[in-house]
């Protein structure tokens, strides 16, 4: 395995930075191969080009795009990308906070996955995968209403172009989309 990453911050407003990671390793062939004497030689590359920016007191802007190669021995090389724009307000007050992530990612197959951190609700966050052929979309928000009172809601949406429906069994979802929606109240006393 081989780690780089390279970082550059500027006036504390902005950041760039640009990581490589390479793996190797052996794993058993597919069942259907009949190859049951070696192990299958595998190797993993992923590159992140990552940028984020504070424009204001009150807004920030992050983009990032990622790309994984995935090659087994045996099989077709599998291939993704994905790359997303977030945006985030905080009111003048500290007391509104909104961000929102629009994400496409084009991605081979499950081996070839793409993992992406989402902001989320107290206690509570996300750590999403991605594969198929899509866009994602989320939207989330505090408001601290007084000392006492605080809401968090978070809307997401997932669309698929290469599948008709998601899940299987009785979580199963005979449509192309996925949607959630969240609310916490919290009282403090």
């Amino acid at each position: 395995m081989f780690f780089s990453q390279l970082k550059r911050t500027w006036n504390k407003k902005g950041e760039l930075s640009l990581r490589y990671q390479y793996r190797f390793y052996e794993e058993n062939f597919l069942a259907d191969m009949n190859i049951e004497d070696r192990l299958a030689e595998v190797r993993k590359d992923q590159a992140r080009l990552n940028f984020r920016y504070q424009l204001s007191n009150s807004w920030e802007i992050a983009n990032r795009v990622e790309f994984v190669q995935f090659l087994k021995s045996g099989e077709l090389p599998q291939y993704g990308i994905l790359a997303y724009q977030d945006l985030q307000w905080i009111g003048m007050s500290r007391r509104w906070k909104a961000s929102g992530r629009l994400v496409y990612f084009n991605i081979d197959s499950y081996n070839a996955r793409i993992y992406s951190f989402e902001s989320d609700m107290l206690y509570s966050f996300s750590f999403p995968f991605f594969f198929h052929h899509g866009f994602r979309f989320y939207f989330n928000q505090r408001w601290n209403i007084n000392s006492r009172w605080t809401v968090w809601t978070k809307y997401g949406i997932s669309k698929y172009f290469d599948i008709d429906h998601l899940g299987s069994g009785l979580d199963r979802i005979d449509k192309d989309y996925r949607s959630e929606i969240r609310l916490q109240v919290r009282f403090r006393w």
